[in-house]
């Protein structure tokens, strides 16, 4: 570890010594790892702002305390500014979901429910309960590309369950914590949601066929008229 950066906002000899302090007990695994610790610490310091030239912030008297805080703030910040880009493509998304007519999707039995994302941030939140990486398809269900649903229990609509992506009407993929394959009924919940995607297929199919069969008739009577007279 180069401990040379940090070493200008105090002298050598004393950066060293407070070192060959934390060597001073223990096994020797353990006391590389609290020189590692220290490093660690001293560049969560620096990243956060702190000022290191203070003794009290460069030579703390409880090591691991205070990396344990610094750790827990540096993800509080990365969650905030994680969270700020979300709320950023919330607009983009609604947008997005109107135009796709996603909100046919949702639906819901007895036991279970099928949901899109109230916000984008959401998605988020579901990949990290979830530990799985359904936050990386966050931009792409923005742009319109994929959807993303969740399945909830109806009695723990809260509780993340079971995260389901959905391409051109097609179910691509269903996971549950840890990438976990389908319970026996969620698998029972999704014959059903894709019973309910064939039939709001066919019935998109035959309004755009009456439509279309309106547009014809619009530009056909007026010629057949003419071609009367």
């Amino acid at each position: 570890r180069n401990f040379a950066i940090y070493m200008r906002h105090s002298t050598p000899h004393k950066m060293l010594k407070y070192i060959e302090g934390l060597k001073s007990e223990g096994p020797y695994a353990m006391r590389n790892q609290e020189v590692n610790d220290y490093h660690d610490y001293l560049q969560l310091a620096a990243g956060l702002g702190y000022n290191l030239d203070d003794d009290w912030i460069l030579y703390p008297k409880n090591l691991k305390e205070r990396h344990d805080q610094l750790t827990e703030e540096q993800n509080e910040r990365k969650a905030e500014l994680e969270k700020e880009s979300d709320d950023k493509k919330d607009r983009k998304l609604k947008r997005t979901i109107k135009r796709k007519g996603w909100t046919r999707y949702e639906m819901e039995t007895e036991q279970l429910l099928i949901r899109l994302p109230k916000c984008a941030h959401e998605i988020r939140k579901e990949g990290n309960a979830q530990h799985h990486c359904v936050a990386t398809y966050m931009d792409r269900m923005v742009a319109g590309e994929t959807c993303i649903l969740f399945i909830r229990k109806k009695e723990e609509q809260d509780k993340s369950y079971y995260t389901v992506e959905v391409k051109d009407n097609e179910v691509i993929q269903v996971r549950g914590k840890y990438n976990v394959a389908p319970s026996e009924d969620v698998e029972e919940f999704m014959k059903v949601f894709k019973k309910n995607i064939r039939k709001a297929e066919r019935k998109a199919l035959k309004k755009e066929l009456f439509m279309q069969r309106q547009v014809l008739e619009k530009h056909t009577l007026p010629l057949l008229i003419h071609c009367h007279i």
